[in-house]
């Protein structure tokens, strides 16, 4: 008989891909979380809100380090547990290195896509900062500038210019613009030369400016 546990420092999970209509305001945030416990529960696996805090690999067994109860959640007694497995799986997703702890204090306005699950709100006291400004002082023009061109930076680079466009006053904006490649701007991001065209007249239609690396540095 299969046991299947899922251990996660939260009882919900992010859906990635929803993410960038959350960032435009086009969904609530609540729509791309998913209720790991709830899941969990009902395909009668085990759910442990926890945290590993060593994976044993020679001897097939992890510690966990308990995080409280939450809903749904078969929490251990004990606040370190080990649990033993044949097969186990490894998906923690990523979150951005920074150069110090209190960076993100220090910069309230550089803040990365990583950890995903905390993006949304992030933006949200960005966008709460930009409607602030434009109420004080109306007409003021605004930049928000993406780093990358890939996939993922451009769908953010059009997601913000929909969101904090319609987060200010009507005789306000906000300037987007995209860091791309030094050499070869978007196509480094592998695209075919259709869609190359494509993706370029889309960001001249919404006035997003392309920034080469080499310019911006």
């Amino acid at each position: 008989r299969l046991e299947l546990l899922v251990v996660s420092d939260g009882t919900h999970a992010t859906y990635s891909g929803l993410v960038p209509a959350v960032l435009a305001g086009l969904v609530p945030s609540s729509d791309c979380l998913i209720d790991v416990a709830a899941l969990t529960a009902a395909r009668g696996w085990r759910f442990r809100l926890a945290r590993v805090v060593e994976i044993c690999a020679a001897r097939k067994f992890v510690l966990l380090q308990a995080l409280g109860r939450g809903p749904g959640a078969d929490a251990g007694a004990e606040s370190l547990e080990r649990v033993e497995y044949d097969v186990l799986s490894v998906d923690v997703g990523s979150s951005t290195r920074v150069p110090h702890a209190s960076f993100a204090v220090e910069h309230p306005r550089v803040f990365a896509t990583r950890p995903i699950t905390t993006l949304p709100a992030r933006l949200d006291a960005a966008v709460r900062a930009l409607r602030q400004l434009s109420r004080r002082s109306p007409g003021a023009q605004a930049s928000a500038l993406v780093i990358g061109a890939g996939a993922a930076g451009l769908e953010l680079a059009f997601a913000l210019h929909h969101r904090l466009n319609d987060a200010v006053n009507a005789d306000s904006a906000v300037a987007v613009k995209l860091l791309t490649g030094a050499e070869r701007g978007i196509e480094s991001g592998r695209f075919c030369s259709m869609a190359v065209a494509a993706i370029r007249s889309e960001l001249r239609a919404a006035g997003i400016e392309e920034v080469r690396e080499a310019a911006a540095s």
